[in-house]
C-alpha cells in the first residue's frame, strides 16, 4: 500500500514543503534526455517557485490515480467510506488519489466530493488540524494559479478554494483571530491575481477577486475593531494597486476591468447591497459545519459604522487620463471607470468631458493628415479606432 501513488505524494510534498513562497506555478515542460526526477522545481526569483512536469509525468499521474480508483474505490461505489472504514492509511491514500485527479481532470464531481470528504475526515482526526488546513490551502491555491488551462478554469476547484479560505482566513479575520492570517490572505490574493495574469479573461479568478473585494468592504464598514479596519484597508490598497497594474497591461480583458468597476462601486455602496455576499458566506459556513463539524460563526446582522476614505472621482479622472495618454481603443475600460457612480459631480463630469473632447479633436486632426495614405495604413486604423471610441463616449453621453 505504501508504494501506491508515489507521484501524487511527491507532487503534494513539493507543493507544501516551502510554504513561504508567494507563487508556485505548475506547468508542463519539454522532456529532457537523461532526467531522472519526474518533477523539476526551481526558483525563478525569491517569491516564485516553478514546478515543471513533462507530459509523460502528467499522464503517469493520471494513470496512477486512475488505477488506484478502479482497484480500490470503484468496488465500494457509492459507499466509498466503507473502503477506508477504521483504516487511516486507506483514507490518506484516497486523499492523495484525489489530488492526482484534481491535477489531471476537470470537473469530475465524484472525485471532487470524495476529495472534500477525505480531507475533512483527516482534518477531524489530525493532531495538527490547522497545519493540515494550511497544506490543503497551499495545494488548492497552487492548482488554481497553474498554467494548466482546464484545471485553472474549474468552477468546482474555485469553490473549494473559497470554502478553505473562509475557514482559514475570512472567518479568522472577522473574529480578529489567528496571527498571520492577513499574510495568508495576501498569498491568496497574489495567487488569484497570478491566475488572472496567466490566463486571459479568467472569469473564475476575477469572480473570486470580486467576492474578496466585497467581503473586505463589508468587514471594513461593519466593525468597531480598529485592527480589522486597518487590515482591510491594507488589503484593499494591495488589491487596487495590483489590479490597476494588471488592467494597464491587459486593456481588452473585460474580466479585469469589471473587477475594478466592482471595487469602485463597493467604495461608495451602503451595506444593504451586500446581502448576496453575506448569504454566500453563511451558506459556505453551513457546508463546512456539515463536512468538518467545525465551530464557525455566521454573519447575522450588519450595521454601517464607517465608510472608507477613498476619492472615487479623483481616481476615475486619473485613470481616464492614463487611458487617453495610452491611446486606449477598447471601450470597456472607460465604461468600467465611468459607470460605477450613478451621478458624477458637475466638476468631475465637466473635467472628463473636456479631457475626452480634447483627445477626440486632437485625433481627428491627426487623422486628416492620413487621408491620402490611409489604405492599408495600420497607424491610421489604430487612430481611427481610438477616435471612434472617444466619439462613442461623447455621443452616448456616458460622461
Amino acid at each position: 500500500m505504501t508504494n501506491d501513488l508515489l507521484l501524487c505524494r511527491r507532487l503534494n510534498d513539493i507543493i507544501i514543503e516551502k510554504p513561504n513562497i508567494t507563487s508556485k506555478i505548475i506547468q508542463l515542460i519539454p522532456a529532457t534526455e537523461g532526467a531522472s526526477d519526474p518533477f523539476t522545481a526551481f526558483r525563478t526569483d525569491e517569491n516564485t517557485l516553478d514546478i515543471g512536469l513533462t507530459k509523460k509525468t502528467y499522464l503517469s499521474i493520471f494513470k496512477e490515480a486512475h488505477i488506484f480508483w478502479h482497484n480500490n474505490l470503484v468496488p465500494y461505489a457509492p459507499n466509498f467510506e466503507e473502503y477506508w472504514h477504521n483504516d487511516r492509511e486507506k483514507l490518506i491514500n484516497t486523499y492523495y488519489m484525489t489530488l492526482g485527479y484534481l491535477l489531471t481532470t476537470n470537473e469530475n464531481h465524484t472525485i471532487i466530493r470524495l476529495h472534500e470528504l477525505t480531507f475533512w475526515q483527516i482534518w477531524k482526526t489530525s493532531p495538527n488540524s490547522r497545519q493540515f488546513l494550511l497544506s490543503e490551502f497551499e495545494i488548492l491555491t497552487v492548482l488554481i494559479s497553474s498554467r494548466l488551462k482546464r484545471i485553472n478554469k474549474s468552477s468546482s476547484l474555485w469553490l473549494m478554494v473559497k470554502k478553505i479560505s473562509i475557514a482559514l482566513i475570512f472567518h479568522e479575520i472577522m473574529n480578529a483571530g489567528v496571527p498571520g492570517t492577513i499574510e495568508l490572505y495576501q498569498v491568496l490574493v497574489n495567487r488569484i491575481l497570478k491566475s488572472c495574469e496567466i490566463h486571459f479573461a479568467n472569469y473564475y479568478a476575477s469572480g473570486f477577486l470580486k467576492w474578496c473585494i466585497r467581503f473586505n468592504f463589508i468587514l471594513y464598514k461593519n466593525t468597531d475593531s480598529t485592527q480589522i479596519r486597518r487590515s482591510m484597508a491594507e488589503m484593499n490598497a494591495m488589491i487596487l494597486n495590483s489590479l490597476v497594474l494588471l488592467c494597464h497591461q491587459k486593456l481588452t480583458d473585460v474580466s479585469l476591468w469589471t473587477t475594478l468597476e466592482v471595487y469602485l462601486r463597493e467604495s461608495r455602496r451602503k451595506l444593504s447591497s451586500s446581502e448576496h455576499t453575506i448569504d454566500e458566506y453563511n451558506l459556505v459556513i453551513d457546508q463546512l459545519t456539515t463536512l468538518g463539524k467545525a465551530d464557525l460563526t455566521k454573519i447575522i446582522a450588519l450595521s454601517e459604522k464607517v465608510m472608507p476614505e477613498f476619492d472615487v472621482e479623483d481616481f476615475q479622472v486619473q485613470q481616464i487620463n492614463w487611458l487617453l495618454k495610452a491611446n486606449c481603443s477598447a471601450l470597456s475600460p472607460y465604461v468600467a471607470l465611468i459607470t460605477p457612480l450613478p451621478a458624477l459631480s458637475l466638476k468631475t463630469s465637466l473635467q472628463l468631458q473636456t479631457m475626452i473632447s480634447f483627445a477626440y479633436k486632437n485625433e481627428k486632426e491627426k487623422l486628416t493628415n492620413f487621408e491620402e495614405t490611409r489604405e492599408g495604413n495600420t497607424l491610421y486604423s489604430s487612430k481611427a479606432k481610438f477616435a471612434s471610441v472617444l466619439y462613442h463616449l461623447l455621443l452616448k453621453d456616458i460622461v
